[in-house]
């Protein structure tokens, strides 16, 4: 789950709003948009109101194995309200990146350490062994990324539940967001959609 920036205009002035985005990956590696909606932003109510036409729709969750998402606290509260037995992964490049904005020019390697936490792991408790490392490792001189790292640890390895071939695309939302990079590419060279509905389209 993600949302794009689009600019539509409306009541003769070019507004931003968000495309909020459910984007699926089949059990096979398979794909596929699943549904979209045009919001004034990105918040809870938003969000609770596409999942929950998403379950009216069918899905329901029984079959529902993870949802990805990044660190959007209203898409979260609408996740565990829509869907509150469905595995959540929180995505690693998104944390990374907060991480980042937590340590010194001189401590980068911090967080390229952290990303061993998940990339050389063959499993959860590896996972786990290799955070407990790194967090011995920089706890005295890197604390406020230790803690950025460790209030979310479980919801950063679900996906060692689902099969090794779909990790990579399971732990960051790094599929959608390739879905945005084409989606910017072909609206770059507007200044705005002129209605919804070729927004929609």
């Amino acid at each position: 789950l993600d949302g794009v920036s689009v600019r539509i205009r409306l009541v003769g002035a070019v507004q931003r709003r968000m495309a909020l985005c459910a984007y699926g990956i089949t059990k096979s590696g398979r794909r596929e948009l699943i549904d979209f909606m045009i919001a004034p932003a990105e918040g809870a109510d938003t969000w609770k109101s596409l999942l929950l036409d998403l379950y009216r729709r069918g899905l329901q969750g029984r079959e529902l194995r993870l949802v990805v998402t990044d660190g959007n606290p209203g898409m979260i509260k609408a996740l565990s309200f829509v869907w509150p037995r469905a595995a959540h992964q929180r995505c690693w490049v998104h944390k990374l990146r907060n991480l980042s904005n937590k340590v010194k020019a001189s401590q980068q390697s911090c967080v390229a350490e952290a990303r061993d936490i998940y990339n050389l792991a063959h499993h959860r408790r590896e996972a786990v062994e290799r955070f407990r490392a790194w967090r011995k490792k920089w706890q005295g001189s890197a604390p406020a990324a230790v803690a950025c790292v460790e209030k979310d640890l479980e919801s950063l390895l679900e996906f060692f539940e689902t099969p090794p071939e779909l990790w990579k695309k399971l732990r960051s939302t790094n599929v959608i967001e390739r879905l945005f990079v084409e989606v910017r590419r072909r609206i770059r060279t507007m200044c705005a959609f002129t209605t919804r509905q070729s927004c929609e389209r």
